[in-house]
């Protein structure tokens, strides 16, 4: 994935001091985003990253950014497994319920593969209201799908499939 502002580069390495001096000098990169449809808080999410969360969120950066790509922070991070950066965005205000019409952040951890994004399915599932059937039903095969995936025993997810 390549940057195309001095920013998304920085927030892609997670080089902290070039981000701030970036951002000193010029706060409108904080809004571009790059030729992987990431801002530089996608960059934060996709690198667990929260040190550089701080920053960007220092300067205004908006932690339900969608990107180019119509991922949010907390779906990137809950997709890679990032239970820390998760329970930080959350912490700041991020929404993590589901949300109709777009992959939700805790679709995105119940099809992810690392172990981590059990764990960020349940801190997600404490923030489902109300979901309504088609999102129910979404849930429910997802979590069929990961729990028949070699190496995640399908009892990991009996919390969502009964």
């Amino acid at each position: 994935m390549g940057a195309d502002s001095a920013l998304s580069d920085s927030a892609e390495q997670d080089d902290l001091a070039a981000a701030a001096d970036i951002l000193r000098s010029d706060a409108s990169q904080l809004l571009a985003t790059d030729s992987a449809g990431y801002a530089p808080i996608h960059w934060a999410a996709h690198n667990d990253s929260i040190r550089l969360g701080k920053l960007l969120l220092s300067y205004g950066a908006d932690l339900n950014a969608v990107g180019d790509v119509n991922w949010t922070p907390m779906e990137l991070c809950a997709q890679r497994g990032g239970v820390d950066f998760a329970e930080w965005l959350i912490a700041n205000g991020a929404d993590a319920s589901p949300r109709r019409g777009r992959l939700s952040a805790l679709l995105c951890a119940l099809l992810g593969r690392k172990p981590e994004c059990e764990a960020i399915a349940r801190l997600l599932l404490g923030y489902v209201n109300e979901v309504d059937a088609g999102s129910a039903i979404k849930l429910y095969d997802a979590a069929r799908v990961r729990a028949t995936l070699p190496g995640i025993p399908r009892k990991e997810l009996e919390f969502l499939t009964g």
